[in-house]
């Protein structure tokens, strides 16, 4: 037999915690902005991490291929502009265009979701850095568009921060 739990709540204090909680659920999904850009931190220093460690969600990025990497060598001595290190070897650094091109303001709301985005594309404009996260267009897929369980957890312990009303996180 199934038993059936009811909770009522007679204290004042409890009703307008209740009350506070569903308002400010309300205005995550209504008003996204302000609270997308409290979570963009994260988002933004978990994604610079992947490409630290080059790594995706299922461990380390696929190495360069013989070839490219033939032409990568060839290529660091040649017309190097001071500060341009082309990435000091790291897979997806030849000019840092990839991993400058998200910031942590690329960020859209969509129905009850955030969604943070990567708009780098190749010279003849197409979408490069879909092509690396997805392994599309003949590209090696090399995840670095995820997040880590460190990055959800502090995503979630801020989510409920907002949620309680505080100001600060």
């Amino acid at each position: 037999m199934a038993e059936i739990l009811i909770a009522v709540f007679d204290d004042a204090r409890v009703k307008k915690f209740l009350a506070n909680l569903d308002s400010n659920l309300k205005e995550i999904r209504v008003v996204k902005r302000e609270f997308a850009s409290l979570l963009s931190i994260y988002v933004y220093k978990d994604i610079m991490k992947h490409f630290e460690d080059q790594a995706g969600p299922n461990g380390p990025w696929q190495a360069w291929s013989t070839r490219y990497g033939i032409w990568r060598k060839g290529h660091a001595n040649r017309g190097r502009r001071k500060g341009n290190t082309l990435g000091d070897g790291k897979i997806l650094a030849l000019s840092g265009r990839l991993r400058n091109a998200f910031t942590p303001a690329k960020f859209r709301s969509e129905n009850d979701s955030i969604v943070w985005f990567n708009q780098a594309t190749t010279a003849g404009g197409k979408p490069y850095a879909y092509f690396h996260d997805e392994g599309q267009g003949g590209m090696p897929k090399r995840q670095f568009m995820w997040l880590s369980d460190d990055a959800l957890a502090n995503i979630e312990t801020v989510t409920l921060a907002y949620l309680l009303g505080k100001d600060k996180v």
